[in-house]
């Protein structure tokens, strides 16, 4: 579109506003920086993204900074306390609940014991596994047994949900040791 053809930026009776504009002219009138950034001689920021992350000590700190939470968070996802996953007496403990439409599964299992731990005799652990709502009250709660002889053992059951359960907490005792697991349902 034209816009030579409307007449603005004056009032009525007065003469139209005219601009002159020469860019060449408005460059040579500049400092030595702008001349240079225009003619393409001025030497710009470091190219590329690891450049830029480095090129200053400020930089340089911010990132290394970045660097080392990365890692904190990483190690500890990694390798941090899971409610849902212990070891103790060298039985490794783990719970897993996932919930299905109106059912709630939960599978709770004791692997194989370390080898400095003797269970070979067999042994009978007693438990109960809570099933708490989303602010921690108790729904409801099964008891457990299960005999272990240092292989590994499964123990499955159900429970009907209806949308209520948001946790399930398995108590188990052992040697005069109490486990405490927690885990969330898993909606699928």
């Amino acid at each position: 579109m034209d816009f030579e053809k409307f007449d603005e930026g004056h009032a009525e009776g007065e003469e139209k506003l005219v601009f002159h504009y020469n860019r060449e002219e408005r460059i040579k009138n500049a400092p030595q920086n702008v001349q240079d950034y225009y003619s393409g001689r001025m030497k710009t920021g470091a190219p590329g993204l690891f450049r830029s992350l480095v090129a200053t000590k400020t930089n340089r700190f911010i990132f290394v900074a970045i660097m080392i939470f990365a890692a904190v968070i990483f190690f500890h996802g990694f390798f941090g306390n899971k409610p849902y996953s212990k070891n103790v007496n060298g039985i490794p403990f783990e719970l897993k609940v996932s919930g299905i439409e109106n059912t709630v599964y939960v599978l709770l299992s004791a692997g194989n014991a370390l080898a400095k731990y003797d269970y070979s005799a067999g042994n009978q652990f007693d438990g109960e596994l809570f099933f708490l709502d989303s602010e921690g009250n108790v729904i409801d709660s099964q008891k457990i047994n299960f005999n272990y002889s240092g292989q590994s053992v499964e123990l499955r059951t159900k429970y009907n949900d209806y949308d209520i359960i948001r946790k399930v907490r398995a108590q188990i005792d052992i040697k005069s040791k109490v486990v405490v697991l927690e885990a969330p349902a898993e909606r699928r």
